[in-house]
C-alpha cells in the first residue's frame, strides 16, 4: 500500500520543486489507479477496502496538486513552513491593491461595454499574462530560497486565479444572455 507519510513529491517519485514532469506524474498517477482502485478491492476485508479509498483519496489529492500551477506552489510553501495566513493576513502593496481595484471595475463594467465578449477577452488576456509573470516570480523566488518573495506571489497570484474564475463565469452569463 502508500506511505502516507510521504510528500506529494516523494509519493509520485520526483523532485521537489516548482517545475514538474506533467507526463510523468500523469503516468504515476495512471499507475497508481491501476493498483489501488477500490474496484481491485471489492473482494477483499473491510480493513483494505477502506485502506484502498483512502489511498485513492490521497493520490487524488495529491496529482491534482502537483497538476496545477498555483497548489503546487501554495504546497511548496507548506512544505517549507510558510503559512499564507490568507485570512488573517490582508496586507498588500498599495499598487496591488489599486491593480484589484482597477481588475474589479472592468469586471463590474464589462456588461456595459459596446463588445463585452471581447472586453472579456482582452481582460481574460491581461490576467494570463499577469498570472504567467506570477508563476515566473514564484520560481525564481522559491529557487532562490526567498520564501518571503515567495509567500506574496502566490498570495496575489490567489487573487489573480479567482479574479479569472470570477471573469470566466461572468462570460459564459454574457454568452448565455446574448444567446437568448
Amino acid at each position: 500500500m502508500l506511505d502516507f507519510k510521504q510528500n506529494y513529491f516523494e509519493l509520485f517519485s520526483i523532485p521537489t520543486r516548482f517545475d514538474v514532469d506533467q507526463s510523468g506524474i500523469e503516468k504515476s498517477y495512471q499507475s497508481f489507479q491501476q493498483e489501488l482502485h477500490p474496484d481491485r478491492f471489492a473482494n477483499s476485508t473491510d480493513v483494505e477496502k477502506r485502506l484502498s479509498v483512502q489511498a485513492t483519496t490521497h493520490v487524488n489529492e495529491a496529482f491534482n496538486t502537483l497538476k496545477h500551477d498555483l497548489r503546487r506552489a501554495t504546497y511548496l510553501l507548506s512544505l517549507n513552513g510558510v503559512d499564507l495566513n490568507t485570512e488573517t493576513d490582508t496586507r498588500f502593496a498599495t499598487d496591488f491593491l489599486m491593480e484589484q481595484m482597477e481588475l474589479r471595475e472592468s469586471l463590474e463594467s464589462i456588461e456595459s461595454q459596446a463588445d463585452p465578449l471581447a472586453h472579456g477577452d482582452t481582460l481574460n488576456e491581461t490576467i494570463d499574462s499577469k498570472i504567467s509573470d506570477h508563476k515566473s516570480a514564484f520560481k525564481q523566488a522559491f529557487e532562490s530560497d526567498d520564501t518571503e518573495t515567495a509567500r506574496d506571489v502566490v498570495r496575489r497570484w490567489l487573487f489573480l486565479d479567482k479574479f479569472k474564475r470570477e471573469l470566466t463565469e461572468a462570460m459564459y452569463r454574457i454568452e448565455d444572455e446574448l444567446a437568448g
